[in-house]
């Protein structure tokens, strides 16, 4: 009896927390008060573990959800397993599911991703733009959209790209890739060894090639396209006015439109369009032939067609038509 009383008196009690939070509703009858009918619903069950059954709601201490996924996305739980505290460093972690990151993402060590769902992996690496992306060691993306890959690679123009070892990006939408090359302008791109585009919309590739003319682009072994829309392509080819082509070795394309080709041809030949160079050194430059604006060509050496030799069969026709003039004189009586 002693005991029922006790009972008795912890349910009136809790009367007033009825719906409180508690598992259970101890108001069996939900009148508001505790009662003896509530009492006799609660007998059934007293002194027997609590074992919860279907959802418990966030209302009555649970999540309100029906699967273990579920639940941790409620709690805010990682889906990772063997989940280490932070700060500390454990075994290796695995993903069995999904994984959705709805902010940065920094992994490594070192590292600093300021910007807004930026994210960086690696070593020492700073991903400080809106939507950046940086991966590997020592790279930093400081712009909008920017992502810089491999070693201390740089990129900090919107939706610039850089990759590969000391490279830098810093023009709108340009793109740097090999070992410190540089993409400054927009749209520009340098790849290879120390190659530099510096002029909007041009390229640069190869080993220390320079394209710094709008529209330029510079190929092979320390080429320069300066001129507008330029193209120098070979070793030391520099093409300096504007649509000019230079290919080969150490040619010069220095008359608007023109293009050059072979080896230290002649500089400076007002109105060509094409030249041939065969010049040996900077100070024994030479032309094998030139085409100018009036469709003049210049060959320094002989002709051949079909084996012959052309100027030759002139001189040799020059010569029967002379013989003919002759003869025909001497007929006239002349």
């Amino acid at each position: 009896m002693k005991q029922l009383l006790t009972l008795a008196l912890c349910l009136f009690s809790l009367g007033a927390m009825a719906q409180g939070s508690f598992p259970y509703n101890p108001d069996a009858n939900e009148n508001g008060t505790v009662g003896s009918e509530d009492l006799l619903a609660f007998l059934s069950v007293y002194g027997s573990a609590f074992l919860p059954s279907g959802v418990l709601p966030v209302a009555g201490g649970g999540t309100g959800v029906s699967t273990l996924d579920s639940a941790r996305l409620a709690l805010g739980v990682s889906t990772f397993a063997d989940v280490i505290p932070l700060g500390q460093s454990g075994p290796e972690a695995q993903v069995t599911g999904d994984l959705r990151i709805t902010q940065n993402l920094n992994q490594g060590q070192g590292n600093v991703a300021s910007g807004l769902y930026a994210a960086v992996s690696g070593r020492g690496g700073t991903a400080s733009g809106t939507y950046s992306f940086v991966t590997n060691q020592n790279s930093t993306a400081t712009a909008t959209c920017s992502s810089a890959i491999g070693e201390g690679t740089s990129a900090t123009a919107t939706a610039a790209h850089s990759q590969g070892f000391g490279s830098e990006a810093s023009g709108l939408a340009a793109h740097a890739e090999g070992y410190y090359t540089v993409a400054s302008s927009s749209s520009s791109h340098a790849e290879g060894y120390q190659t530099e585009a510096s002029a909007n919309y041009a390229h640069a590739e190869g080993y220390q090639s320079d394209a710094t003319g709008l529209a330029s682009h510079a190929q092979g072994y320390r080429s320069t396209a300066s001129g507008l829309y330029s193209h120098a392509s070979g070793r030391n080819a520099t093409a300096s006015a504007n649509s000019a082509s230079a290919i080969g070795y150490n040619v010069t394309a220095d008359q608007a439109n023109s293009t050059v080709v072979g080896q230290w041809n002649a500089l400076n030949q007002g109105g060509l369009l094409f030249a041939v160079g065969n010049g040996e050194a900077e100070d024994d430059r030479s032309d094998a032939l030139q085409v100018d604006t009036a469709g003049n060509v210049l060959a320094a050496g002989r002709l051949f067609a079909e084996g012959s030799d052309l100027l030759q069969l002139v001189i040799n026709l020059q010569a029967q038509v002379d013989s003919m003039q002759i003869q025909l004189n001497l007929l006239q009586g002349e």
